[in-house]
């Protein structure tokens, strides 16, 4: 009894802290949507110095380990030289520029003259490829003037790029699955008397959704800001922030629904805020609680994507 007491208490408290915040917003709704707009405006400004990193050796090796001392440490005793001095010996050991390429005659024998003239042209060719230039693109445009040669090749960057193509290649899917979820927010808070001015919701809706993103704009650009690498796995960030934010605007249109019997604004607003802002606190608190834990990881790729959205969080 005294823990239902005890809950009862802080719920009432919480309550009378949203209800009062509520009739401060309705006293000045305009003075703070813009003032909301324009500071999570400047903060997304910080977008600009936005830096990636997509290397899976330093995304997924825990920091302070002793493979990553090792590592340091070979990189200290070998270090890079194949932009300049390329040693095949060394690929083995630092992770150099270098790429391998793999040759099958589709003729069925690769000693034929006519074959091997073509290894040596390709061979030739890539001799004269810079690193700069990009590897696997120069490669490739080789391929097509291949005919009696079947290739397959791998490079320094090629187990960057599948990973981010893997990731990235769902992008596509996540936004529509964003043009869905957006549309069934509005579609759900649309009244079927779509002369009733009073019980239409699809603005609140859409309201509740770009809300959201401003959450997404402002903790990427706080994030960028504070020298945070963006990572692969923060891309899926969108996505959960959307999520969240529309399950909270449903919150907050239910609490709306129970506010009805008040007569002005300033009491409808203050009982709406009463009823959802303790189950929205709880929530909020919740996955704050459980992302300011993953934010120290030693996996990077783990601690960015949760850093990035304990900012939106907060």
């Amino acid at each position: 009894m005294k823990l239902n007491k005890w809950c009862e208490f802080v719920e009432k408290k919480i309550g009378g802290a949203f209800a009062k915040y509520g009739r401060f917003v309705s006293c000045h709704a305009w003075k703070i949507m813009i003032m909301t707009i324009i500071v999570n405006g400047a903060l997304g400004i910080g977008m600009i110095k936005l830096q990636k990193d997509i290397d899976p050796r330093n995304l997924y090796l825990p920091q302070g380990t002793e493979a990553r001392k090792d590592r340091a440490r070979v990189d200290d005793i070998f270090p890079n030289l194949s932009g300049s001095n390329f040693n095949p010996l060394t690929v083995s050991i630092v992770d150099g520029l270098y790429a391998r390429v793999i040759i099958r005659s589709t003729a069925g024998n690769l000693l034929n003259r006519t074959v091997l003239e073509e290894v040596k042209r390709m061979t030739d060719f890539i001799k004269r490829i810079e690193a700069k230039d990009g590897i696997g693109t120069a490669i490739k445009r080789y391929t097509v003037e291949v005919i009696n040669l079947s290739l397959r090749y791998c490079h320094y960057d090629s187990v960057d790029e599948e990973l981010n193509a893997t990731i990235y290649g769902d992008i596509t899917l996540i936004e529509a699955t964003l043009v869905l979820m957006i549309t069934y927010a509005c579609v759900a808070s649309l009244s079927y008397r779509l002369t009733d001015q009073v019980g239409q919701r699809m603005w609140l809706g859409f309201g509740g959704i770009l809300a959201a993103g401003l959450a997404i704009v402002s903790s990427f650009g706080l994030c960028a800001a504070c020298g945070v690498d963006f990572v692969s796995t923060v891309g899926i960030v969108p996505f959960l922030i959307i999520g969240i934010g529309i399950d909270d605007m449903f919150i907050l249109l239910s609490g709306l629904s129970e506010a009805q019997t008040r007569h002005s604004v300033e009491d409808k607003l203050a009982e709406t805020l009463r009823i959802s802002g303790v189950g929205i606190t709880i929530t909020s608190v919740t996955d704050l609680i459980a992302f300011l834990a993953g934010a120290g990881s030693s996996f990077i790729a783990v601690r960015n994507f949760c850093i990035y959205t304990v900012f939106k969080e907060v």
